[in-house]
């Protein structure tokens, strides 16, 4: 009570300078102790919200490209199943010899290397002898390693041809799974 007789006693501009000073203490506690809080809750919601909607679009897409590749993977498998160990390393023969043609390689040789057995399936080893240039042969690696689907190149020697520049004479080595009946 005694507050509020100093305070009326006051003259005109120091009762308005403390009630401004006053609703800016109000206000000051107001906002840190009550408004604040509940705005950096909202803050971290909003940015969980956020992260979750981002989590579930990445995991529908996912799933979709999953289904996708199962289906892809279930008809390549089928595919593979029907064909026997003969055909599948005769088409192997193949796409060597061609692949060899389009990037400028001459096949001197290939056979057949007995095939291995892993975890529910057989690996086909093909084994070529080819003359090429030094940057063809690599290209041809290349594309072996990184695009070929699930052909790879298993092993490689190579050799410097005799009296030609950047003429190499390499030995390659295949490999293929075989998921087919034997």
């Amino acid at each position: 009570m005694a507050l509020i007789g100093i305070f009326k006693r006051l003259p005109g501009f120091k009762r308005a300078f403390l009630n401004i000073v006053l609703l800016i203490v109000a206000f000051w506690f107001l906002f840190d102790f009550l408004i604040g809080p509940v705005l950096i809750k909202l803050r971290k919601l909003d940015n969980e919200i956020d992260n979750k909607a981002f989590l579930l679009k990445e995991y529908f897409y996912l799933e979709s490209r999953g289904q996708d590749l199962f289906l892809l993977y279930e008809n390549y498998n089928g595919s593979l199943k029907d064909a026997s160990l003969e055909e599948t390393t005769g088409g192997f023969f193949e796409e060597i010899e061609r692949l060899a043609a389009e990037f400028g390689l001459e096949v001197k040789r290939l056979k057949p290397l007995s095939s291995g057995e892993h975890s529910g399936y057989r690996q086909i080893f093909l084994e070529a002898q080819l003359e090429a240039d030094f940057v063809c042969l690599f290209r041809f690696i290349n594309y072996f390693d990184n695009y070929s689907g699930l052909s790879k190149v298993y092993s490689f020697q190579v050799q410097p041809q005799p009296g030609s520049f950047g003429k190499v004479n390499c030995i390659l080595v295949f490999s293929r799974p075989f998921f087919g009946n034997t």
